[in-house]
């Protein structure tokens, strides 16, 4: 594909590039469904939120394809109020720890926190993080990040899976930070952010992590001033082009820092924070009816543009503080002669920049000139494919909320989601809802099945355990979540029952909805789709996503796993279906059944979405069958498999543990 220079044809491959966009990174409507499930399952979180609240941020809220996203997260510690120094203390933080922002000398967009008292109830890190200076007490950055990953430890473990996650702690203030006012008179030709977003953003106030400037001489005292939920609020509000804008440049952002580290050249300037930056700037300076999809590179290239001239100048302003340049660290001047020479590069090249743009597999340019995807994309899409696209962004949505929640919170959180659930207007909304109420619910059941030791009788051990499955049944409806039902029924010692789920699910094959896997989307489109089925009939056999094991309801097989890993045993649904298949035949006797089982988790190994390639844990669950039976050897190699498999989270794989128990009891 050439360069095009007539801007009515760029205006044409714009078009394609933003259906092509649709197509492989989400549809608009897939996106807003990812953000009202974020928001929904913050607002059920935060429901029996007591010490600490939590806040998602970081680009996945800009709707970036997974291969860019980062999930962060704001860990908020409730119990502490931080004022500005002209403020009082009020009657409704009286019983709290109150802290005072002091400028001291500290460089744009940082502050010290000075004590002004403690509250009635402190959390640990905040003793342990007090440093007096002279006649005034401080809070250490140090001395909090290092007592805090602890606590962080134990209130975040509910929010975590997989993919690249920060959770990062942080205290709230809300009120408006003197050194960005400019932003609350800033003039805007435009009326963007609008008037009533920049009056929100300032009632919401700013808020303060843990890291000093690492530039300044003395930086162990000092806290960043944040504006993640200002941010997140402007984020909101790009329409989808924009968002499509935002993955072009994390995009390129990628192969530029290749390009950089081919060329052994350090890049000590750009990120995706500044992408982001440039978003908005671009943003604020233009009519919104700019933003739309036949112009979808000329507003990529609008923002690359300012990228440009700022790397030039060696000067990024930041969005809410523009006496802050977020380039601020000695730049060195070779390496920022370097990046503005590949980035006028590729600047000099224009529409072929997308040469070196991918997401998956090929380059954005070539699949955009092969002549198959070209029809595809100039077609029309059927109404069967827009409502499979609106299916798997309602899955996509389900599986964030895998996560099993703080038992002890599982009830006042249920209440929320029923409320939530309650106020849903669309179809989906109400299945996103739905799915969080029965999570909930699983999790009571948690609470429930734990208490049946309290019993005192059979009788009250019975109705202990018949409420638990009771609680379990929402959730067990849905999929392939029926197997924690048959986890349930294990546990019980009623193998017969595990066992009839397990083949039901293992029966009903499964479904890899995933855009890349074409097969099984049509073989979805066509038993699903255009065919009046509601959204919960089908997600009933279609949604099938990794069983999360927690300690609390887990086989005891698995234990060295869950207790490694601090974010609970993710196991995909087949290859789980077939091991307590096995585990069940084993239990009862079964020995024709149970070698039927171990031959079906041998098939399953090489499953190209749910194998051992992309798991590690099923090469495990195969090496516990054969442990089980006696066979040495195979248990071994099976081990081996795990251990040398290239899926992620090897860091969590006890496998190696595993190999050496065996070993040494052999030799015992």
């Amino acid at each position: 594909m050439m360069n095009p220079k007539d801007p009515s044809e760029i205006q044409n491959k714009s078009l394609i590039l933003s259906r092509y966009f649709d197509q492989r990174v989400g549809s608009e409507e897939v996106f807003a469904f990812t953000t009202k499930a974020h928001i929904l399952r913050e607002c059920v979180h935060n429901a029996s939120a007591d010490n600490f609240s939590v806040l998602h941020a970081g680009s996945v809220f800009a709707g970036n394809s997974a291969s860019v996203a980062d999930n962060d997260i704001l860990l908020i510690d409730n119990l502490v109020e931080v004022l500005l120094p002209e403020q009082l203390v009020s009657e409704e933080i009286k019983h709290k720890t109150v802290l005072y922002m002091k400028e001291s000398d500290c460089p744009p967009g940082y502050r010290l926190l000075q004590l002004c008292q403690l509250g009635r109830k402190c959390s640990r890190w905040l003793n342990d993080s007090l440093v007096t200076v002279g006649d005034a007490v401080f809070v250490s950055n140090e001395n909090c990040k290092k007592v805090s990953m602890e606590t962080m430890g134990a209130v975040s473990k509910p929010l975590l899976s997989s993919g690249s996650l920060d959770i990062i702690f942080s205290l709230k203030c809300n009120s408006w930070p003197k050194e960005a006012y400019e932003f609350t008179t800033r003039t805007r030709l435009f009326a963007w952010p609008s008037q009533l977003m920049v009056d929100k953003i300032i009632h919401d106030g700013c808020e303060l992590i843990p890291v000093g400037d690492q530039y300044s001489r003395d930086n162990s005292l000092q806290w960043k001033i944040s504006f993640a939920a200002a941010e997140r609020q402007i984020v909101y509000s790009l329409n989808h082009v924009q968002r499509k804008v935002f993955i072009l440049l994390k995009h390129l952002l990628q192969e530029i820092e290749r390009t950089l580290n081919d060329n052994g050249v350090c890049n000590d300037m750009l990120n995706s924070y500044v992408m982001k930056t440039a978003l908005f700037v671009a943003g604020e300076n233009s009519h919104q009816n700019f933003w739309q999809e036949q112009n979808l590179f000329f507003c990529f290239w609008f923002c690359y543009n300012i990228v440009l001239s700022w790397v030039k100048s060696g000067y990024c302003p930041n969005f809410f503080i523009p006496t802050k340049n977020i380039f601020n660290r000695p730049i060195h001047v070779q390496n920022q002669q370097k990046l503005f020479h590949i980035l006028n590069d590729f600047h000099q090249r224009k529409w072929m920049s997308l040469s070196v743009v991918k997401f998956f597999g090929p380059s954005v340019l070539e699949q955009l000139s092969n002549e198959r995807v070209q029809s595809v994309l100039t077609s029309p899409e059927t109404t069967e494919n827009i409502e499979w696209r609106r299916d798997v962004g309602v899955m996509e949505c389900l599986k964030m909320d895998i996560t099993a929640n703080k038992t002890s919170r599982a009830g006042m959180q249920a209440c929320k989601a029923a409320d939530l659930l309650l106020r849903t207007e669309s179809d989906s909304d109400e299945m996103i809802a739905y799915y969080k109420t029965c999570v909930t619910l699983s999790n009571m059941a948690l609470i429930v099945y734990t208490d049946r030791t309290l019993a005192t009788d059979n009788k009250a051990r019975y109705k202990s355990l018949k409420k638990c499955k009771h609680l379990l049944l929402p959730r067990a409806s849905i999929g392939t979540s029926l197997l924690y039902l048959a986890t349930f029924h294990f546990h019980l010692g009623t193998y017969w029952k595990a066992l009839d789920i397990c083949r039901q699910v293992i029966s009903n094959g499964y479904f890899d909805t995933s855009p890349m896997n074409t097969r099984q989307s049509r073989r979805y489109i066509d038993e699903f789709c255009n065919k009046g089925y509601t959204l919960y009939h089908k997600l009933k056999t279609g949604y099938t996503p990794a069983l999360q094991l927690q300690e609390l309801l887990s086989l005891p097989h698995l234990q060295p796993e869950i207790s490694k890993c601090p974010v609970g045993m993710h196991i995909p649904p087949l290859p789980y279906a077939a091991f307590l298949s096995f585990l069940c035949c084993h239990e009862l006797g079964d020995i024709k059944g149970r070698d039927g089982a171990l031959r079906e988790m041998i098939v399953v190994k090489y499953d190209a979405q749910q194998g051992g390639h992309r798991h590690w844990i099923v090469h495990t669950l195969l090496g516990i069958c054969y442990q089980t039976i006696g066979d040495t050897r195979r248990a071994v190699r099976a081990y081996m498999d795990s251990h040398d498999s290239p899926a992620a989270l090897q860091e969590f794989n006890p496998a190696r543990e595993r190999i050496d128990a065996l070993r040494s009891s052999d030799i015992g």
